[in-house]
């Protein structure tokens, strides 16, 4: 079964289409990597959420661009196979105007030298037939040529497309482990160690979300597994809180906590975030996907301080409650969003900042 889609692919031309795009990607990339960070450097955005939106916008046209040059390079392949590199020029006057009309190219007759002569009887009906003779009028063909500038490159990597498409697909498979990963330890931290919290807690969480515009349904849980503050989910929501935060906590700093994860929920990022994964999956070979990536969820997190900041106007509070998850740090999965994230004490240090910059 694997065997005949494998050679299917290779007789359609596939293997080698799909070679040729990540071939391309790899300058696309990283000139869509200068690009950002020439953008970044001379208009020097001072908000965290124009320089989310400028990196989310660099690696989503890195997520797309590959698409668009698989439909170019394959618009490229069918001009050239309906093109006929044969030109005629003039036309025969031993046509008629209908006729010559119709004639697209004509193939030259094999050489004259080429025909081996036999001796025919005098009374052969072969030997007394007139000879053919073709008009003098008849039409020039020309045959185009093509520059051979480009062709010692594709005759070199050519042989080798198979070769790309292969470590390709391996590593897909092995980068999925990841994101594959961290979706079974979600489901798993989702149901296994966890119980609702107490009326106090989700009073303030049903304030918080109407401060923040907030109207979908998200689920709170404390949890025995998690470190530090998560969210799950993208259309029910989960947040989990560890059990031990709950009772470490002041209840102002706890509001904080709850209200970054909340702004989580408001802007859709556990769905953001897979598709983040997804990108970073296919094109794990190139290292300004990476960064790109790792720019953007930490601009993310800055997104959300600035938005419990501005619901809650507590600097000094909300700080102190980040340094504490600081001590709790530990592995979250890849998939979850924690209020940990995004080089925390640098965090902490810009919201405390007299100068916000943001």
């Amino acid at each position: 079964m694997i065997d005949s889609i494998l050679n299917s692919a290779v007789s359609a031309g596939v293997v080698d289409r799909l070679g040729w795009v990540l071939l391309h990607s790899v300058w696309q990339f990283a000139l869509i990597a200068l690009i950002c960070a020439a953008t970044m450097a001379v208009t020097s955005p001072r908000t965290a959420a124009a320089r989310y939106a400028t990196y989310g916008g660099m690696l989503s046209l890195m997520g797309l661009l590959p698409l668009a040059t698989w439909i170019a390079i394959g618009s490229g392949a069918e001009s050239t196979e309906t093109n006929v590199p044969v030109v005629v020029v003039g036309e025969p006057d031993w046509l008629t105007a209908n006729e010559a009309t119709d004639v697209v190219a004509l193939t030259p007759a094999a050489p004259i030298a080429d025909v081996p002569l036999v001796d025919l009887p005098m009374d052969s009906p072969s030997a007394q037939a007139p000879a053919a003779t073709i008009p003098p009028s008849a039409p020039t063909v020309q045959h185009e040529s093509f520059g051979p500038a480009d062709i010692p490159f594709r005759a070199v990597i050519a042989p080798w497309l198979n070769v790309i498409v292969g470590v390709w697909c391996l590593g897909v498979a092995v980068f999925s482990l990841r994101p594959t990963l961290s979706w079974w330890m979600v489901q798993r931290v989702k149901s296994v160690g966890v119980a609702r919290v107490g009326g106090d807690v989700a009073a303030v969480v049903s304030r918080l979300k109407e401060q923040l515009g907030l109207h979908r349904s998200v689920r709170v849980l404390q949890s025995t597994l998690v470190n530090s503050p998560i969210v799950v989910g993208c259309f029910r929501s989960v947040i989990l809180l560890p059990t031990s935060l709950l009772t470490a906590l002041p209840a102002s700093q706890l509001e904080s906590i709850l209200a970054h994860e909340l702004a989580h929920v408001r802007r859709f990022d556990y769905l953001i975030n897979l598709l983040q994964a997804g990108v970073e999956t296919l094109f794990f070979y190139h290292p300004a996907v990476w960064w790109m990536s790792r720019r953007m969820r930490i601009e993310r997190e800055n997104c959300c301080d600035d938005l419990v900041i501005g619901v809650l106007g507590d600097r000094v509070q909300y700080g102190r409650a980040l340094l504490a998850i600081e001590e709790h740090r530990g592995a979250t999965a890849a998939l979850a969003l924690g209020a940990k994230d995004g080089l925390l004490l640098f965090r902490v240090g810009r919201i405390l900042s007299v100068d916000d910059a943001g």
